[in-house]
């Protein structure tokens, strides 16, 4: 075992001393450039918040069919879902909302887009400022979608019910970000009526019949890759004779010829 003088224990803490200042300044200047780089990097947005280089993380769009309008029970189950929905959509993910209505033109404007800037929740209070983080998410997208889903649900019913050219312009919006990650929420009776093509007078609708006018009509939707959810607003006039499980199949084959999943379908009645 060596032993020190007293002088040369002083002269020994002195120097484990700088090297422990020497690690701590260190790890601050690590911090600190750390910091710089994701500040930088969340000032590199668009208009909608999203990456300005990289693009959304992922896409969620929400088709809300305003061409009848839904009850007082069925409505708080539409925006509960929706209020759930905001929260899952991930930092960077876009989140982009749509209304259908009897007059819908082929670029569908959507009533709210924007990419979830972060809540802060995963932001260290040593190097960064959550709460300021958190006051952002709360003002530029949990007040926005908040304020949009007062404003969905109609009055009147409307003469036209376009959800499959609703669902194409949606795609046709967002189709050129480059994710994997895509998810379509729609909110319906599924019951298409154009003059094109209409699910009225044809219990249940005929998918082989659909499919000879689906071309002509221009109603396929490219949907390879999405999942889709339905929540699928169940009616008590002449629609409640073709509502159903075989209505249903019939939007099963609809989406999986698009390329897409149909992963959830949930009556929400009244």
């Amino acid at each position: 075992m060596e032993h020190y003088s007293p002088r040369q224990k002083k002269e020994r803490r002195k120097q484990l001393l700088g090297y422990a200042m020497g690690a701590a300044a260190l790890l601050v200047v690590a911090g600190i450039g750390w910091y710089v780089l994701v500040e930088s990097d969340s000032k590199r947005l668009d208009s909608n918040l999203c990456p300005a280089e990289a693009g959304p993380s992922s896409v969620h769009v929400v088709i809300v069919d305003a061409t009848d309008p839904y009850n007082a029970i069925q409505w708080r189950n539409v925006r509960n879902r929706l209020l759930d929905l905001k929260e899952d959509v991930p930092k960077h993910g876009l989140l982009a909302i749509f209304s259908v209505t009897e007059g819908l033109q082929e670029t569908l404007q959507p009533e709210f887009e924007l990419c979830n800037p972060g809540s802060g929740d995963e932001l260290s209070v040593w190097t960064s400022n959550p709460e300021l983080a958190r006051r952002k998410w709360e003002r530029s997208f949990v007040a926005p979608v908040d304020s949009i889903l007062s404003t969905l649900n109609t009055d009147e019913p409307r003469r036209r019910s376009p959800i499959m050219e609703a669902i194409q312009a949606a795609r046709a919006r967002v189709g050129t970000y480059d994710t994997g990650d895509r998810k379509l929420l729609l909110v319906s009776d599924l019951m298409q009526h154009t003059e094109t093509y209409s699910h009225y007078g044809s219990r249940p609708p005929d998918f082989e019949r659909f499919e000879s006018i689906a071309t002509e009509g221009k109603l396929s939707a490219d949907l390879s890759g999405w999942e889709v959810e339905v929540l699928y607003a169940r009616r008590r006039g002449a629609e409640s004779e073709v509502q159903g499980r075989r209505h249903i199949d019939f939007w099963d084959q609809y989406f999986l010829q698009s390329g897409a999943t149909l992963r959830r379908v949930k009556s929400i009645d009244g």
